[in-house]
């Protein structure tokens, strides 16, 4: 049944002009830095978005970076293929309206399980951690449809949901017989999306499970913990967290390192946020 929802949504959020073109130009073996930027230029709005990313405390490069060429250069081609999803994000997925749903919340959450993910992915030696952050930053996008599209079965799991990190989603089950998971794994495989994103929206709560990218997942799965129990803008102090403990284990990371990691994410974050969604609040 997600299958269908996900088929009824897609003709509502599509993925931007500028990151299919971008996908194109990928396969060819001749494509460089100015190509890029050329395409990414005829979105003034995202190249001035991106430039913002490069130059702020998310990256912390030393100087200012001026122009697309340059930024594609230090970034590296394919992490700029993970800033243009990632900074176009809230344009596609806040055309999904629900009233079930405090988006400020939603973005303020999404967003700092990205920064989480990828400073743990960099900590625990994961290669492109910067990847981390998109599908961080996307791991919960199944739920929007799913208030979107059958907002009276998801008012009942949001009414059945205990608050625990993975209160909603066993709810889901329960109402559905499938999760936000399922249908944001089934959305980013229509959008042809790297496989990283399609396990991680799909097991971010049961790592275990995960078949190719069980490290990324693990992270996610873990980050999403940190942020559930840590973040200001969520509110729910009464959240208890259920990381599954193998993945903090494979992290191999200290209380003390993890306390590190929190406080470098929330001064990332005041940058990221204003930048990925410029008009939520800060809560």
């Amino acid at each position: 049944m997600y299958k269908k929802l996900v088929a009824d949504v897609s003709t509502l959020v599509s993925l931007p002009e500028v990151y299919l073109r971008l996908q194109d130009l990928l396969e060819k073996s001749t494509t460089d830095a100015k190509n890029l930027g050329d395409v990414i230029s005829l979105d003034p709005a995202l190249a001035t978005r991106l430039l913002k990313i490069v130059n702020s405390s998310f990256y912390g490069f030393p100087g200012k970076i001026e122009d697309l060429d340059r930024a594609i250069t230090i970034t590296g081609i394919h992490e700029l293929e993970n800033l243009v999803l990632a900074a176009s994000a809230s344009d596609v997925f806040d055309k999904i309206p629900s009233e079930l749903i405090d988006m400020p919340c939603f973005w303020h959450h999404s967003v700092y399980v990205g920064i989480t993910a990828k400073l743990l992915g960099k900590h625990c030696g994961f290669e492109h951690a910067e990847r981390l952050f998109a599908a961080g930053l996307l791991h919960d996008v199944g739920q929007l449809i799913l208030f979107n599209k059958e907002p009276d079965l998801a008012r009942q799991a949001l009414e059945k949901a205990l608050p625990t990190d993975d209160g909603l989603y066993h709810a889901e089950q329960e109402v559905f017989g499938f999760t936000h998971g399922d249908v944001g794994a089934e959305l980013f495989r229509v959008w042809q999306l790297p496989a990283i994103f399609v396990e991680v929206a799909a097991f971010h709560h049961e790592p275990n499970h995960a078949i190719n990218f069980s490290s990324a997942v693990g992270i996610i799965h873990l980050a999403n913990s940190l942020v559930n129990t840590e973040e200001p803008a969520r509110n729910i102090t009464e959240c208890s967290s259920t990381c599954v403990p193998e993945v903090l284990n494979i992290t191999r990371l200290s209380e003390s390192e993890l306390n590190d990691i929190l406080t470098e994410v929330e001064v990332q974050f005041q940058d990221v946020i204003k930048i990925i969604s410029p008009n939520t609040p800060l809560l």
